[in-house]
């Protein structure tokens, strides 16, 4: 259990940077080439740039994360393994994380979603694949199956 707590807290870290999916070749490029870009001004340091995209809604896009993606997973995932009596599949689990971020982005996106379905769509099957091998390396390869003792 505590396992499960701190591997979801450390994905829950992660999650914000790539919630921001539209900064990571801006990111990329600060922290390859050093080039600070953050709209149409330049920052001149890389802690400055890294606080301007992902700083200021940081700690609230984390609690989103946990709350809206990984809870939902973890619950999914538990309840198959608490009715099957065993591990839930990788692959099974990427779908079900992609299908968790579709469904969230068309319930809380607003705007022109069909100018930027490839976009998500993308998006979900990175975040499906990233952080389900993340949750199989951080929690779900420790899991235990117990043999169920069986009544005499």
């Amino acid at each position: 259990m505590i396992r499960k707590i701190i591997g979801n807290l450390i994905i829950g870290l992660i999650m914000p940077l790539l919630m921001l999916a539209r900064w990571l070749p801006n990111t990329y490029n600060a922290i390859v080439h050093g080039v600070y870009e953050y709209y149409d001004f330049r920052i001149t340091s890389l802690s400055g740039y890294l606080y301007e995209v992902y700083g200021k809604n940081y700690l609230f896009s984390f609690i989103l994360a946990i709350v809206f993606l990984l809870l939902p997973f973890q619950l999914i995932k538990d309840r198959y393994y608490r009715k099957r009596k065993r591990p839930l599949a990788v692959w099974k689990k990427m779908l079900i994380l992609m299908s968790i971020v579709l469904v969230e982005v068309m319930l809380f996106v607003r705007g022109p979603i069909y100018d930027w379905y490839t976009v998500y769509l993308g998006v979900s099957i990175g975040m499906g694949i990233l952080i389900s091998l993340l949750a199989y390396l951080l929690i779900d390869r420790y899991v235990e199956i117990r043999p169920s003792k069986e009544k005499s």
